[in-house]
């Protein structure tokens, strides 16, 4: 089980609703934005396992995130930045992955509960068809300007909790 996240990181992340999960290959560098729910101190997401993003995390183990609120200047700048790993959730855990998910995102739980007209229908069935995951963090940056420019804190995770370095 994944320790605990530091407060300052889980308040940040109550606040924002994308992560942008970073992954590469030979063809070089990619980002996805996806959206997310925090359960048990991992960042949930739906995705197809074929997507560019889920399918490169599983063959390099690791992969860079950021999620951030939105600031409309530097001195409001603020989020998180870290590396993990992505990992499928397990059959029998899917439906309380589906469960946190959509109690986060009440717009989606209507769509997926009854659409309305044929472009809802086809986010439903796409949300039906893709699989959940978790992106577990191990190294976390949070960086929040309103407190100066670049003020950061850093973290680790350990076997116990998270170490501020």
């Amino acid at each position: 089980m994944t320790p605990a996240l530091p407060p300052d990181v889980a308040a940040l992340l109550d606040e924002a609703i994308v992560v942008t999960v970073a992954t590469g290959d030979a063809a070089g560098p990619w980002a996805a934005p996806v959206f997310f729910a925090v359960a048990d101190a991992t960042l949930l997401f739906v995705s197809s396992a074929r997507s560019r993003h889920c399918s490169e995390a599983a063959l390099a183990g690791a992969v860079a995130f950021a999620v951030h609120p939105a600031a409309a200047s530097w001195d409001a700048l603020r989020g998180v930045q870290g590396s993990g790993q992505i990992e499928p959730v397990a059959a029998g855990e899917q439906e309380a992955a589906r469960a946190a998910y959509l109690d986060r995102f009440a717009a989606i739980r209507r769509i997926v509960e009854a659409p309305a007209g044929p472009q809802q229908g086809r986010v439903r069935e796409a949300f039906l068809r893709n699989a959940f995951f978790l992106l577990r963090p191990d190294r976390l940056r949070l960086i929040d300007n309103r407190q100066g420019f670049a003020t950061r804190r850093e973290y680790l995770r350990s076997e116990t909790g998270w170490i501020a370095g």
